[in-house]
């Protein structure tokens, strides 16, 4: 016989999120931020050695200067990386739900929060404490889409309003 695990209540698992997302950008700003002051220090000792080193050509105060460019891509190469790991897995449909879901192949005995049936095939869409089957989350994803194309189209003929008109000599 399969034993059930306690379960979250919402604002448990929102509250669980929310903690856990503060300490991921806790450490994602430490972690840049020693990295920028490495950068900046190498960067400063460089600029200092280009000035005061004695060059016997111009190539070589050149290629010294490229170390500072090279620091800094290494820079925006490490933070471009540290955004893309910490970044929140999952699609976001706020149609459907505030937080980003994701699929979740082994729900046993659950129910959809959105139509409140229950979910046959044990996989939906899953956030903390909330689950999506699969026609609501078709259903709304589709929504939004709709709605994304009729906000383009409006943009676009308010953008065509306010050009003004231009007259002919």
């Amino acid at each position: 016989r399969l034993e059930e695990k306690p379960t979250m209540t919402t604002e448990e698992a929102e509250a669980e999120s929310d903690r856990r997302q503060a300490i991921i950008s806790i450490k994602r700003t430490l972690v840049l931020g020693v990295l920028f002051a490495v950068i900046t220090a190498s960067s400063v000792y460089t600029g200092i050695k280009c000035v005061c080193f004695d060059f016997s050509s111009v190539a070589e105060g050149v290629l010294m200067g490229l170390g500072v460019l090279w620091g800094n891509m290494t820079f925006v190469l490490a933070k471009a990386y540290v955004d893309r790991v910490v970044a929140p897995k999952g699609i976001l449909v706020p149609t459907l739900h505030h937080r980003p879901l994701t699929w979740n192949s082994n729900l046993v005995r659950r129910r959809c929060s959105n139509c409140n049936q229950r979910i046959r095939t044990n996989k939906a869409w899953t956030s903390p404490g909330f689950n999506a089957c699969v026609d609501c989350f078709r259903d709304h994803t589709k929504k939004q889409k709709r709605e994304e194309a009729r906000s383009r189209k409006l943009s676009s003929i308010v953008e065509e309003k306010e050009k003004p008109n231009k007259v002919k000599p």
